[in-house]
C-alpha cells in the first residue's frame, strides 16, 4: 500500500509539472534526431564501492543545422550508505567538435533504490556545477556564463528472459533546472525535461548491451510579442487589396524545443554483484 501511494504521490507531481510547463502559449519546434553511443566500465571494489567510467559520443544538430559531434568523458564514484541509499560523486569533460570551448560538469547524486512489487523503482536528486574553459565567441554578442543546474529522476526498471536470454527494460524521466546565472526573470518551471526508454541485454556475466530511445524538450524563457509583417508559408510578405503589408500581433510566448535521442550503450562490469 506504501508503494502505491509513493506512485501516485510521484504521478501526481508529474502531472502538476506537466501542466504548468504547456499551460502556456508555447511554439512547438521539431529539431534533427540526436545519435548518441554510451560505452560504459563499472568496476565494483567491494559491496559497497563502485567505480564507474563512461564515455558518451553524441551526433548532434546545431542550431546552424551543421551536424557535430559532442565527446563526453565521466568518472565517477559510488558509495552505498545502505541497502536503499547510493551517494555518488563524479566529474564528466565535454569536447565539442565545433566550438573552441570545452565543458567541465562537477556532479553530486543521491540515489534511492526500492521497489513496486517485483518491479524496480529508483529515483534520484543530483546538482551539477558547470564549467566553460577555451571559451570563444559562438556568434555575434553570445555569452557562456558558468552556471548550476539541479535534476530529478525516477525510473521504472523489470528483469525477465527470452529464450534464456536476461533482458531488462526501463522506463525514466528527467527534468533540469538551471540555476544561477542561467536563471532569467521569465524562466519556466523547468529547463530541460528527457523521457527514456531502453532494453539492455546480458551477454555474458559481465558485458550488457542495449538500445534506448529518448524524447528531449527544452523550455525557453519568455520571448516578448510584438507588432509583425504577415507572411505566407514561402516566406513572402501578405499584402492587402490596397497594396500594404498585412500585420498581425504577436503575443509574448514561449519556445518548446523538441528533439529525439537515438543511441545504443554497452555496459561492461568487473566483479559484477548479484
Amino acid at each position: 500500500m506504501k508503494a502505491i501511494q509513493k506512485t501516485n504521490v510521484l504521478l501526481l507531481f508529474l502531472i502538476v509539472l506537466s501542466s504548468k510547463v504547456i499551460a502556456q502559449d508555447v511554439v512547438k519546434n521539431q529539431r534533427a534526431n540526436q545519435y548518441w553511443l554510451n560505452t560504459d566500465l563499472d568496476y565494483n571494489i567491494d559491496d559497497l564501492q563502485t567505480l564507474k567510467y563512461q564515455g558518451q559520443y553524441r551526433s548532434v544538430e546545431s542550431l546552424s543545422g551543421e551536424r557535430n559531434l559532442r565527446w563526453h568523458q565521466r568518472l565517477g564514484y559510488a558509495y552505498k550508505l545502505t541497502n536503499h541509499w547510493e551517494l555518488e560523486g563524479a566529474v564528466r569533460y565535454v569536447v565539442d567538435q565545433n566550438l573552441d570551448q570545452n565543458e567541465w560538469y562537477f556532479q553530486g547524486l543521491l540515489k534511492h533504490i526500492g521497489k513496486i512489487g517485483s518491479v524496480d523503482f529508483e529515483k534520484f536528486i543530483s546538482y551539477e556545477q558547470v564549467k566553460f574553459t577555451n571559451y570563444e565567441n559562438r556568434g555575434a554578442g553570445t555569452v557562456v556564463d558558468n552556471f548550476g543546474r539541479f535534476s530529478v529522476s525516477a525510473l521504472l526498471g523489470k528483469d525477465f528472459k527470452i529464450k534464456e536470454l536476461p533482458l531488462r527494460v526501463e522506463f525514466d524521466y528527467i527534468f533540469f533546472k538551471n540555476l544561477g546565472d542561467a536563471k532569467h526573470d521569465d524562466a519556466r518551471l523547468i529547463d530541460r525535461g528527457r523521457l527514456s526508454f531502453s532494453v539492455l541485454a546480458s551477454l555474458t556475466e559481465s558485458l550488457q548491451a542495449g538500445l534506448f530511445v529518448t524524447r528531449q524538450v527544452d523550455y525557453s524563457p519568455l520571448f516578448l510579442g510584438g507588432t509583425y509583417p504577415q507572411q505566407d508559408e514561402d516566406g513572402n510578405l501578405i499584402l492587402d487589396d490596397n497594396g500594404n503589408i498585412v500585420m498581425i500581433e504577436q503575443a509574448d510566448y514561449y519556445v518548446n524545443d523538441a528533439s529525439t535521442l537515438i543511441g545504443c550503450k554497452l555496459l561492461y562490469t568487473i566483479n559484477r554483484r548479484d
